[in-house]
């Protein structure tokens, strides 16, 4: 498993601006080998690297391809679970804008982390529509 974050960590945005020690920022600006802005689209750079990694299942925080800021995760670990303010975030469709459709539609047929369409339309078949739970079955190699 590859993944940008979880519910508990700090959006992607929020992490390179907050989060990092200026080593650890260094490192991550030399290995993405980012010229002027090392921030800009700091969330994309590591969507791409976590859906190219070898990994069989790349996880993806919503709020990364949002391009959403510190001040969006959806828990914070440091307050018990009743605290008010876990748990608020909340998706909103007009937040999805068409160039990060884009992007994710892009990058998953890159690196192959797409479902065939024709896996859709065969749902008795390994790769398709789970009828039980609604949730996509991926196929075991395309």
């Amino acid at each position: 498993i590859a993944y940008t974050g979880t519910h508990d960590n700090n959006t992607t945005i929020g992490w390179f601006r907050h989060n990092m020690k200026e080593k650890e920022r260094q490192t991550l600006i030399d290995y993405l080998q980012k010229e002027g802005d090392p921030e800009r689209n700091i969330n994309w750079d590591l969507i791409r690297l976590v859906l190219a990694s070898v990994a069989d299942t790349a996880v993806l925080l919503f709020q990364d391809v949002l391009d959403l800021e510190e001040g969006c995760q959806m828990n914070d670990p440091a307050f018990t679970p009743d605290y008010e303010e876990n748990w608020r975030w909340r998706f909103q469709w007009e937040q999805l804008i068409q160039s990060s459709k884009d992007k994710l539609k892009s990058l998953t047929y890159i690196y192959g982390r797409h479902l065939p369409e024709e896996a859709l339309e065969r749902p008795d078949t390994e790769a398709g529509v789970d009828e039980k739970t609604d949730s996509i079955k991926q196929p075991k190699a395309y």
